[in-house]
This record gives C-alpha cells, sequence and structure tokens, in this order.
C-alpha cells in the first residue's frame, strides 16, 4: 500500500514511529462528469488488509465527491474562477491515518487564463469529526517555457489531541520552488 500505517519503534532511546507498507487488496473508481462550466468528481475505493492506527488490520471503504464550478470572464476580467466543493469519508473514521476521514473542503481557484498559466489555488479542510481546518494555498506562475514558480502556504488548526495528525498542530509551511 502506498498509505503507511505506522508501528512504535525504540530509536536510540526515544519513542518513534516507523512507516508500515503492508499488502493490500483494494478496487476503486476514479470518474469525471465535465458540463461547459461544472466538473462533478467520484473518487472511491474498497480496500482489504490496511493496517489502522491500532495496528489491526480493516477492510474498509472511502470515497471523495466533489464538484467545481467556473465562473469564466469573472468580475468582467480575462480570468476565471473556480469554486470548489468536496466532500471525504473513510470509513475509519477516527481509526484512520487518513486526515481527511470525514471532512468538507471548500476552496477557490482564480487562473488569469495567461500565457504564463498564473493561477492562485485556496482550499480549508473542515474536519467534522474533531472541529480541525486544514488550510492550504498554492500560487503558480510559469516563467518561460522550462521554468515554474510556485508558492505554497499549508496551515492546520487542530483542536484534538486524539486526532492522527494533532503532532502537526505548530507545524505551519511556506515553501517556494
Amino acid at each position: 500500500s502506498r498509505d503507511p500505517s505506522f508501528s512504535p519503534i525504540d530509536h536510540n532511546g526515544e519513542p518513534w514511529f516507523a512507516p508500515v507498507y503492508g499488502a493490500i487488496t483494494q478496487v476503486g473508481i476514479d470518474t469525471q462528469y465535465v458540463t461547459e462550466q461544472t466538473l462533478y468528481k467520484l473518487e472511491a475505493i474498497y480496500r482489504q488488509g490496511q493496517l489502522d492506527l491500532t495496528l489491526a488490520k480493516r477492510n474498509y471503504a472511502a470515497v471523495t465527491l466533489g464538484l467545481e464550478h467556473t465562473l469564466g470572464g469573472f468580475m468582467q476580467g480575462r480570468g476565471d474562477l473556480g469554486l470548489i466543493l468536496e466532500y471525504n469519508r473513510d470509513g475509519m473514521g477516527r481509526r484512520s491515518i487518513n486526515s481527511l476521514q470525514d471532512d468538507v473542503v471548500l476552496g477557490i481557484r482564480y487562473s488569469l487564463n495567461d500565457v504564463a498559466d498564473t493561477y492562485l489555488l485556496a482550499t480549508v479542510a473542515l474536519d467534522r469529526i474533531y472541529g480541525s481546518r486544514l488550510y492550504k494555498a498554492e500560487l503558480t506562475r510559469r516563467l518561460g517555457e522550462s521554468f515554474k514558480l510556485s508558492g505554497e502556504l499549508f496551515v492546520p488548526t487542530l483542536n484534538d489531541d486524539q486526532e492522527f495528525i494533532y503532532g502537526y498542530r505548530r507545524d505551519a509551511v511556506a515553501t517556494t520552488s
């Protein structure tokens, strides 16, 4: 599996978690339906043998349903504004190693429709189990034919120490490339 489970280990006298990539069986579907202004998507899997947070093998289903509606020529300009709505559900719930186990994602994508393919993508994931929020923003622009300038910002607002990713509560990240 590409999704590791984590096993506690002793590393030089300190507790660590080592990734464990176990063998799984999985079936899935990834489909999109596109109209003139709206893209609808469905991603779904059924997985057997995935280790959960307690390191027990589990069978479960997960699904992402979403849409992106584009407002072309936004505000009488050249740019397009995309409105994003997604729902993510992981059947493991609180035992999942996935941070999007029961979350609604809201976002916008603003594209300038220029030669440099400049766009801004901003999202917030609203966790329905723990009340947490994951904020993400990405700004990208091509520089000529061979280079691209990107900046990303990720800010977690984590509320519950029972949440798998709670250890990252102070780890806001800004990157450029």
